[in-house]
């Protein structure tokens, strides 16, 4: 069972107030998967109902598409070199996408975009964008530095909840990584599998024996593999045959392999330009105006 390390989560909203999540430590029954949802512990209450385990407030999160690109920043760490780096990030989603809901696969697809410049976790919505998954390999811009693996920011609709945006951070500055399956420190795999989740909208399961449980054991690769709750999960949110629209791995607004917002598209059309530009690296996520519905990130930690 993985419950050496502590874990936990944090929400950072439009408005820049904080909120958090209690985690439960007890054992829980099969199918306690959770997800992540679109409900503002600003103006709602997020807790999870007296004696269940997941939040049910809001709309849950998910990709409306059937395919999703993700990028590697290409700098990678030097902890891991590129090509290692890339192993195993493949490996991670698709740890996903290799499950079997009665006999099919779930209705999304990942796919690996290549190496990419930017490093910085950012939603342009007047340009092009990338899902990327990056490297802290000076420091560690957020608080618990030294009690923080990994961090997910998600951008997403809050009246529907599609996901726009994912980029995952990696604490290569405070954490010493691995990636074979001996002598292991910090499994890279088992911490990407487990963002992984995050990213494809799922939020802490109460399983203790669940990749998506909110604790990791120094030393374990357990994690790299899904259990039986983790799978349910997938299933849930990526029905075969759901509807959904098509194969398309480009993300929103067109692909961009640099940082920052550049000239608009010739084919953009979703957003306006009447939102705030992003948040601050220091933590505040200023607010995005599409034409439909205010947007917020929230942040998913994963903690030693």
């Amino acid at each position: 069972m993985r419950t050496d390390a502590l874990a936990g989560r944090h929400a950072t909203l439009a408005t820049g107030v904080l909120g958090g999540l209690v985690l439960s430590l007890t054992p829980s029954t099969a199918d306690a998967f959770c997800r992540t949802t679109t409900c503002d512990p600003q103006t709602q209450d997020c807790d999870p109902p007296l004696g269940a385990e997941c939040n049910t407030t809001g709309l849950p999160l998910f990709w409306p598409g059937l395919c999703v690109g993700y990028s590697l920043q290409k700098d990678a760490s030097p902890q891991v070199a590129f090509d290692e780096f890339r192993r195993v990030a493949d490996s991670s989603f698709s740890a996903w996408t290799s499950v079997l809901c009665n006999d099919q696969p779930p209705s999304i697809q990942l796919e690996d975009l290549g190496p990419i410049a930017c490093d910085q976790p950012e939603y342009n919505q007047r340009a092009g964008n990338a899902n990327i998954v990056m490297f802290r390999n000076t420091s560690w811009p957020y608080a618990n530095a030294t009690h923080t693996l990994a961090l997910t920011t998600v951008t997403f609709n809050t009246q529907t909840g599609e996901i726009y945006d994912v980029d995952m951070e990696i604490n290569s500055a405070q954490v010493r990584l691995s990636t074979s399956d001996s002598d292991v420190k910090y499994d890279l795999q088992s911490i990407i599998t487990h963002e992984a989740g995050h990213f494809l909208g799922m939020a802490h399961s109460g399983d203790v024996s669940a990749t998506m449980y909110a604790r990791y054991q120094q030393g374990s690769i357990a994690l790299r593999t899904l259990e039986a709750d983790d799978q349910a999960g997938i299933c849930a949110v990526y029905p075969p045959g759901r509807q959904a629209s098509a194969c398309d791995t480009t993300p929103r607004h067109g692909y961009q392999d640099t940082c920052g917002e550049g000239p608009p598209p010739s084919t953009d059309g979703g957003c306006t330009t009447s939102g705030a530009p992003t948040g601050s690296r220091s933590g505040g996520a200023a607010a995005l105006l599409s034409l439909v519905a205010l947007s917020w990130r929230i942040r998913r930690r994963a903690r030693r």
